[in-house]
């Protein structure tokens, strides 16, 4: 029989049918071949078939458990699989709305990109263009410049090649101009002038003389005026 417990009493459970036993009043017992378990109502002879509902009542159906299990087992799987579902759904959605904000700021950022390098393209082409201009208009009128003034100096180098050629070469007031800038003792003056205050210097202070029957109150004097007049003939162009 089973056990005092409390103010109740607690049924014992006596493991595996065996045939051959008895069994007292609220015994529990377990039917390996169906997976059921059984209660004794009253004490059980020995050889007593758990099919005798006199002395024995169904406990637990292994049949009910396994149907409940798989039920729960089931419902378990379900939920699992809804929510794998939904992660899968959420993650896929996340990834979409990743993959699409990617996209737009990559495509932003290279739009950026370009027109920035479009831009300094542009501003570095106009530069390029402003400059080139610039120096080649320079260099146009420096070429133009450097022509005109080589031109100059040919047309000044012939000038002056045919005036040497024509005082050296011819017998002209100009050679005599050349000679008369020359001293007796082979030194050149820059002009008359410098030559005549030179021979008025040496000659000063010298003492009073008869020329062609004129007397002159120096020697200086005289020679002076003689270089005057022929300085001024010559200048005149009446030699």
């Amino acid at each position: 029989m089973g056990e005092f417990v409390g103010g109740r009493i607690v049924p014992k459970h006596c493991g595996t049918w065996n045939k051959r036993s008895k069994y007292e009043m609220l015994s529990i017992v377990y039917q390996p071949e169906t997976g059921d378990s059984y209660i004794s109502r009253k004490s059980v002879p020995a050889g007593t078939a758990l099919s005798s509902e006199e002395y024995w009542a169904i406990c637990s159906e292994y049949s009910a458990q396994v149907r409940k299990l798989e039920q729960d087992v089931d419902a378990d799987v379900q939920q699992m699989h809804t929510d794998l579902t939904q992660t899968k759904a959420d993650m896929s959605r996340e990834f979409s709305e990743t993959h699409t904000a990617m996209s737009k700021e990559l495509t932003d950022t290279h739009t950026a990109i370009s027109q920035e390098l479009s831009t300094t393209e542009q501003r570095i082409a106009k530069n390029l263009q402003e400059t080139t201009t610039t120096l080649t208009g320079q260099v146009t009128t420096a070429r133009n410049d450097l022509a005109a003034g080589r031109k100059d100096l040919e047309t000044t180098k012939n000038q002056l090649t045919a005036r040497m050629n024509s005082i050296v070469g011819g017998n002209t007031t100009d050679t005599e101009i050349l000679d008369a800038r020359v001293d007796a003792d082979g030194k050149t003056y820059a002009n008359l002038s410098e030559r005549l205050k030179a021979v008025d210097a040496y000659y000063a202070g010298a003492d009073a003389e008869t020329v062609d029957g004129t007397a002159h109150g120096s020697l200086a004097k005289y020679i002076h005026e003689e270089w005057r007049n022929d300085y001024d003939l010559i200048r005149g162009g009446t030699f």
